[in-house]
Parts: C-alpha cells; sequence; structure tokens
C-alpha cells in the first residue's frame, strides 16, 4: 500500500507575487536568452577566432546568460511550492514559511513538543494559527486561514495521528468537532476525515499473521478438544472447543506476534494473566463467564462458556434492523453488565463493544464476550487494531480508553441495530437520517454518545440507562 500523505495548498501573497513577475517573464529567460546563448555558442564553433579574441566578455556573457535562465527555472520552482506535507515521517513545509524556521523544511513528529492554537478558533473564517514547537525552540506557525476546511480538517487529523507525543491544545477538539458539522465537508470521500482515517489504520493496523490451531487438536493433556475455528482477527483467535469431548466451551487464543520482543512477550503474559484472574472473579449474568487461564506451548489461552445463539451482527443481518423498543431494551441489558464492569475497582472497560461481542442467549437476554484488556496493550505495542474501525473513538486510538469509550462503543452498535449499516468511523451518528421513524430523543442519544470529545456523552452506563427511559416507538 503506498504510504498515506496529507498535502495542503499553504500560499503566501508575497511568494505568489513575485511568481507571477518571474512566469510572465518566461519569454525573456524561458525562450530568448536560451536562443540567445545557442547563437553564441555557435559562433564560438563557426568563428573561433572571434571567440579568442575576446574570450573573458564572452564567456562573461554565456555565463551570465546561463546563470539568468537557470536562476529564474529554480527561483520559479522554489515561490511554486506552496504545499503543506504531512506523512507518518514528518511535515514538510513550503520554502516561504522555511524563512521563519533557519531555511529548514523538514521536522519529524518526533522533533515535535508542543502543539498550541492562537486566535480565535471559534470562527468560521478560521481566524487562528497552530504553533508547533519543537524541541529545540523552533516554532512552525500555520496560519489556518490560508486552508481550506477540508484541508484544515485533514492537517488536524495528521497532527492527532502522528503528533501524539507532543502535548497538543484541548482547543483541537471544538475546531475538529465544527469542521466535521459542515455538511460541505461531507459531500468528497477523497478529502474527508473520515477517508484519511480509515487508510491510517489499514496501514498502522494489519493483522497479525500466525498459525491458527487445526481441528482435532487436544490441549491440556486431551482435556479440551479443538472443533473448529469461529473467528480470527487482530490479536486473537476463537475455536469451539469440547471439554473431555462433553460439554461445548469456547477458547479464546492471544496472539503475541513472533517478532515481538522478549520483554514484550513476558508483559504480554503477564497482562493475560492479570485480565484473566479479573474475568475469571466477575459474576453478571449479561457477561460470558471466563472458566480458566493457561498457557500452552507458548500460546495464552482462555477458556469461555459457550453461548447457544447468534452475535448482534448476525441477527441484525438475517432479520434486518430492528425496532426502537428492542434496541432500547438490549441497550439497558448491556449496560447493566458495562455499570457492572466500571464500578470495580479498578475499573475495567471492555475496549470492543460492537455488534460482533454482543450475543443473544434467547432473543430477550444478552451477552457481552471478547473483552480486550491485553489485547489492547499489545495493540498498542505492536501496531495491532483492537476494535473495529467504525466502533473506536479517537481517544482509544491513543490508547488512552476511558469508560465512556465503551459508552461511544455502544452507541455505534445502536447505531448498527437501528439502521443494518456500520456507522460512520469517527463521526457522530445520527441513525434517523437512515431510518426516519427512529424517535428524535433516541437519536439524539446516540449522537451524544459518539461525540469525539468523551467529557460529552454520558459519564456513566448508570446515567445513560435513566437517559434511555423515554417513549420509544413500538
Amino acid at each position: 500500500m503506498a504510504e498515506l500523505t496529507v498535502k495542503a495548498k499553504y500560499s503566501n501573497k508575497l511568494a505568489k507575487t513575485l511568481l507571477y513577475c518571474v512566469l510572465a517573464l518566461i519569454p525573456v529567460w524561458g525562450c530568448i536568452i536560451p536562443i540567445g546563448l545557442l547563437f553564441m555558442i555557435v559562433i564560438m564553433i563557426v568563428s573561433p577566432r572571434e571567440f579568442l579574441r575576446e574570450p573573458l566578455t564572452y564567456s562573461g556573457l554565456m555565463g551570465g546568460m546561463l546563470l539568468a535562465s537557470a536562476g529564474c527555472a529554480m527561483l520559479s520552482i522554489v515561490l511554486a511550492d506552496d504545499k503543506l506535507i504531512a506523512t507518518r515521517d514528518g511535515l514538510r513545509i513550503p520554502f516561504h514559511l522555511s524563512l521563519r524556521t533557519g531555511r529548514r523544511r523538514d521536522f519529524a513528529w518526533s522533533e515535535i513538543e508542543k502543539i498550541i492554537f492562537s486566535g480565535d478558533t471559534n470562527s468560521d473564517k478560521n481566524n487562528f494559527h497552530i504553533n508547533l514547537t519543537t524541541k529545540s525552540g523552533a516554532v512552525i506557525p500555520i496560519n489556518c486561514a490560508k486552508l481550506t476546511p477540508a484541508e484544515l480538517e485533514q492537517i488536524l487529523l495528521a497532527i492527532e495521528l502522528w503528533g501524539a507525543n507532543a502535548v497538543i491544545d484541548e482547543r483541537i477538539i471544538p475546531v475538529k468537532e465544527r469542521l466535521q458539522n459542515r455538511p460541505s465537508l461531507m459531500t468528497s470521500k477523497e478529502m474527508s476525515y473520515t477517508a484519511v482515517w480509515e487508510e491510517e489504520m489499514e496501514r498502522r493496523f494489519g493483522s497479525t499473521a500466525f498459525v491458527v490451531l487445526e481441528p482435532d487438536t487436544e490441549l491440556q493433556e486431551g482435556k479440551l478438544h479443538v472443533v473448529r475455528q469461529l473467528a480470527f482477527g487482530g490479536l486473537s483467535a476463537v475455536y469451539l472447543c469440547q471439554i473431555f469431548k462433553r460439554d461445548l466451551a469456547v477458547l479464546k487464543e492471544s496472539v503475541v506476534p513472533a517478532d515481538a520482543s522478549a520483554e514484550l512477550k513476558t508483559k504480554a503474559e503477564e497482562m493475560f494473566a492479570r485480565e484473566a484472574r479479573l474475568l475469571m472473579g466477575l459474576q453478571h449474568k449479561n457477561i460470558v463467564r471466563v472458566m480458566d487461564y493457561f498457557v500452552e506451548a507458548g500460546r495464552n489461552y482462555m477458556l469461555l462458556e459457550h453461548i447457544d445463539g447468534p452475535d448482534l451482527r448476525q441477527y441484525v443481518k438475517r432479520n434486518g434492523p430492528q425496532p426502537e423498543h428492542r434496541c432500547t431494551e438490549w441497550a439497558k441489558l448491556i449496560l447493566e453488565a458495562l455499570q457492572h464492569l466500571h464500578e470495580r475497582t479498578p475499573a475495567i472497560i471492555h475496549r470492543d463493544i460492537s455488534p460482533d461481542n454482543i450475543v443473544l442467549e434467547k432473543e430477550c437476554e444478552i451477552k457481552i464476550i471478547d473483552f480486550g484488556a491485553a489485547n489492547e496493550f499489545i495493540g498498542t505495542a505492536t501496531g495491532t487494531l483492537v476494535g473495529k474501525q467504525s466502533y473506536l473513538p479517537l481517544e482509544q486510538l491513543r490508547g488512552k480508553a476511558v469508560p465512556q469509550s465503551d459508552l461511544y462503543g455502544l452507541g455505534c452498535t445502536l447505531h448498527f441495530i437501528l439502521t443494518g449499516e456500520d456507522p460512520e468511523p469517527l463521526a457522530v451518528s445520527h441513525p434517523r437520517q437512515l431510518k426516519p421513524e427512529i424517535s428524535e430523543e433516541l437519536d439524539a442519544l446516540i449522537a451524544r454518545c459518539t461525540d469525539p470529545d468523551p467529557s460529552k456523552r454520558p459519564q456513566s452506563a448508570a446515567e445513560m440507562r435513566e437517559l434511555l427511559n423515554f417513549p420509544s416507538k413500538v
């Protein structure tokens, strides 16, 4: 896959004026001077005596003409450079902006220490600056008024994705939110915030290749018998197995990449073991029961109870979008489980709430499966996605999951239940735009849950359960 590149036009009035002047003189330096230089070379070849009479004069004239033509060509190239270019390796600024940074144009993201906003960030005309301060003290001032809203949105995304190690001004959140809510931006997939994010996710979070267990594989000295693989993705594989070839169970294998360091592998095993102990201590009717944890042949496994029923993705694909009253009933059951998790000390964050990880044991009974705490540790260290793109909030992408991250995933899941379609990644979800029969109250609550700012979402599962107590449509 080609490297993701974000480009934004960043012009300067003086540079543009000089460029127009140089281009207006193209007939002189692009045609007349080269023709004159060629004529003098012909004279030198045809009449060398004439050249030898005054060699300094002819040489100086030819050299001057050559320098004038080449200099104007080089100047036009420099003045035409009006692009801000961001890749995962760093930021390249236009020549005219480099005059403020000691003519240095390329900066690695690791050099950026602070990213501060100055000016009126609430202005629709973007009358503010983004000041990137390097560790050496150089300041790169980006005048946002010079960028289109779509270009500014992409630059902000580049800062969040690649400049995450810097101290970033909190005003980036309302600025980004204001830009995302502009209707004009939603018409251009190529320039959209979401399109750039998805491309970066595809590059950064590829699946981890490893050899899955074959059917009939036996573990724990024959206690467990693998029947077949159920799922695979990211950092885990899931198998249907039998205990002593009788009772069905689910075996989850957590995968550490083969090229990981010994230190990382040791830390991963500690995280898996700690997660397993936490989950084995959970007793809740809406949370799948973890029965055992073990390591065998260098591979880490959790043994979970088997739930006889489809997950919500399978159910909705089979039966179509669900009515609002059923959606809110399921949401309340999920929130009961999340409340149980979040109110523990320390709080347990699921990190992967999505239709794939919520199973219907019966049509009215919900089970949450597939926790990802240990997986997120490995994902952060190795660059492997934990959580599906459409259900992942930005703070979790940056390795800073909070309880409100689970509520974001739930809001996206409700969007899917009601519409049968995955929500747009990193966008505020409004399922009513696809299904007008959805109530305004539920649409507004889902929009609030999927707000990019965690502080604007419901602050607890208990609060969200209360917010669901409005008359719903049957």
